[in-house]
C-alpha cells in the first residue's frame, strides 16, 4: 500500500510547498466554508498547513490531521510563524479517534485518491461519519481525468 511516507513528495514540506506555491485558488473556498460552518473544523490530510493556517487566521478552530510526521512538523513551524495556534495530530485518516466531532470536515486537493480500495476508503468514511457533528458537512475533491480524446 502506498503511504504519505513513501512517496517522495511528501517526505519534506518544505520540497512540498515550494512545488505547490502557486496552488492558492482553492483557500477562499476552504476559508468560506469554514467561516460558514462555524467551527470546530477537521481538515484530513492537511499536510504543510496550507489551508488550515488561512482557516484559523480568520477565528475560526480548527485541527489539521495528517499521516506524515514531515509534513506536519513543516506545519507547526508555518503555524509558529503566523502566531496561530493549531492542533496538528499525526494520525491515518483510517484510523483515528479525535474523541470530538466536527462541523465541517474536509479532505482537499485530491488526497482521499492517495486511498486506492474500497476497504481505505470505507474505512475513511466511516471515520468522517464518526467525527461529524450532526448537521455537518463534508468536503472533499477529487480529480476526475479525462479518459477518452
Amino acid at each position: 500500500m502506498i503511504t504519505k511516507q513513501s512517496i517522495p513528495l511528501y517526505r519534506d514540506g518544505r520540497h512540498y510547498d515550494a512545488l505547490n506555491s502557486d496552488l492558492v485558488a482553492d483557500i477562499p473556498f476552504y476559508v468560506e466554508e469554514a467561516k460558514r460552518a462555524g467551527g470546530p473544523v477537521l481538515e484530513l490530510a492537511c499536510g504543510t498547513g496550507r489551508l488550515t493556517i488561512p482557516i484559523v487566521q480568520i477565528g475560526v478552530g480548527i485541527f489539521g490531521l495528517d499521516l506524515s510526521a514531515s509534513m506536519l512538523a513543516h506545519a507547526r513551524t508555518k503555524a509558529n510563524a503566523a502566531s496561530v495556534k493549531i492542533q496538528f495530530v499525526e494520525a491515518d485518516c483510517r484510523d483515528f479517534d479525535l474523541g470530538r466531532q466536527f462541523a465541517l470536515i474536509f479532505m482537499a486537493f485530491n488526497s482521499m485518491q492517495h486511498l486506492h480500495d474500497y476497504a481505505s476508503q470505507a474505512a475513511l468514511f466511516a471515520n468522517v461519519r464518526k467525527h461529524l457533528a450532526e448537521g455537518g458537512r463534508v468536503i472533499f475533491d477529487v480529480f476526475n481525468p479525462r479518459m477518452g480524446f
